[in-house]
């Protein structure tokens, strides 16, 4: 058994062609994820399938994201303390409510306290709340230019891509190849908005998770021939408010948001059992 403690000496192993047959932007980058957890070894179609079984990775695991969800989010509140809601509402597109700083996110409203602590109504997941208050502690303020780009194009989305598709574009597909009208009604549960021009989309429809970081739904249907399409868009200054991997996390929210309220709702039986597989 061969164990591998770093990155680089997963490395070492591949066959270092940037072919991209594993799914990730290159060798380098599949070697982290693998280490993280998020892909296997016998992922690289390229590697010796005995040397792939044969070989034992400790580093980070998938298994444990909420729990590094969590310690995140913990080492974000500590910062809390130290930040200025008044001065710091007008460069979030946020208000002071009291002793809170008051900031809407999909259309609803939170409030965060001055030990970091968030508070709200509905029912959100670790995947929404690191992003937001790191939005909240390291935004620059930057306003949407209304430039849209998918995330590959990003700072850092390229690398990251894969995990992207997987966690947030596909499922949030899933739901819309179900049935488009009531996904787009759901989407209107977070004040989404129905745009009508440009996407080359069927219908697209505008959110905003965190006030300065819009993200555009953009969906195709299926026609003869061609499978359907979603897209998930962003504005080109988000790269000012929320760095690629926080954004990732948001949009991985989002989409178990979708999926959440739509087991709750009451759709068709065959719906929710392909919604809950």
């Amino acid at each position: 058994m061969t164990t591998l403690k770093n990155p680089m000496e997963i490395f070492k192993l591949l066959p270092r062609t940037d072919c991209r047959d594993c799914g990730a932007a290159t060798c380098l980058a599949f070697s982290v994820l693998v280490f993280k957890g998020e892909k296997r070894l016998a992922d690289c179609p390229h590697l010796d399938s005995a040397l792939a079984q044969n070989a034992h990775v400790t580093g980070l695991k998938a298994a444990n994201a909420d729990e590094t969800l969590a310690a995140g989010i913990a080492a974000l509140k500590k910062k809390v303390p130290a930040l200025d809601f008044a001065q710091a509402a007008p460069r979030l597109g946020a208000t002071v409510a009291g002793d809170r700083l008051a900031i809407r996110c999909l259309g609803k409203n939170f409030q965060i306290d001055s030990q970091g602590n968030i508070h709200t109504d509905i029912h959100v997941n670790n995947w929404l709340l690191m992003p937001l208050l790191d939005y909240v502690l390291n935004a620059k303020g930057a306003e949407p230019a209304g430039q849209w780009v998918p995330f590959v194009e990003l700072a850092g989305g390229r690398e990251l891509n894969p995990l992207f598709m997987q966690r947030c574009e596909i499922p949030i597909k899933e739901v819309a190849d179900r049935d488009s009208d009531l996904f787009f009604d759901l989407l209107g549960l977070f004040s989404g908005r129905e745009l009508t021009d440009g996407f080359h989309a069927d219908r697209s429809v505008v959110l905003y998770p965190l006030p300065k970081v819009p993200m555009v739904v953009a969906y195709s249907f299926a026609e003869e021939g061609f499978e359907s399409t979603l897209r998930l868009l962003f504005d080109r200054q988000v790269e000012e408010n929320l760095h690629a991997e926080s954004l990732r996390t948001l949009a991985t929210g989002v989409a178990r948001m979708i999926r959440r309220l739509v087991r709750r709702h009451g759709f068709p039986e065959s719906f929710m059992k392909h919604v809950n597989r």
